[in-house]
């Protein structure tokens, strides 16, 4: 798998630590109270990061994700306009601070100067992208495409 952690040498001890780690991250879209806000491209649904059968996976967790209360998953159509061309992706923690990453690793935003306009970039995009119903509905038929 290319970009895996095991393309890159991690040992069983160091892939069950990441495992590990990404199911703690998993759990807390599940915990109460807690809001989470997601924007991708369309782009990012037609791309297979491995396997197909992981692509299916992946695009049915999304869907399952979608249908979880304070979780909103906003996704850009191909054919919609891009209101915000992001020059890498980010992540955007309350208003407080962001990563933004980039192949050499991520960088810690805290200057409220320096995170204001990624906060707008962030909410321009999400109004861009379809929601709810209309985001599990764009979900399976790039499934369903990629079936064929």
């Amino acid at each position: 798998m290319p970009g895996s952690a095991r393309s890159k040498g991690a040992s069983d001890t160091e892939l069950e630590r990441i495992v590990a780690a990404r199911g703690k991250r998993q759990a807390l879209l599940f915990e109460p109270g807690r809001r989470w806000q997601f924007v991708i491209g369309e782009t990012a649904l037609w791309s297979c990061p491995g396997t197909t059968r992981v692509q299916f996976e992946q695009l049915d967790h999304l869907v399952t994700v979608s249908e979880v209360p304070g979780v909103e998953i906003a996704v850009i159509p191909l054919r919609a306009p891009m209101p915000v061309l992001p020059l890498s992706g980010f992540r955007l923690l309350d208003d407080e601070f962001v990563f933004v990453e980039s192949l050499a690793g991520e960088q810690r935003l805290d200057d409220p100067e320096e995170i204001a306009p990624i906060i707008r970039a962030f909410e321009v995009l999400r109004d861009a992208g379809v929601t709810g119903d209309q985001v599990v509905a764009l979900i399976q038929r790039v499934a369903a495409e990629l079936r064929r």
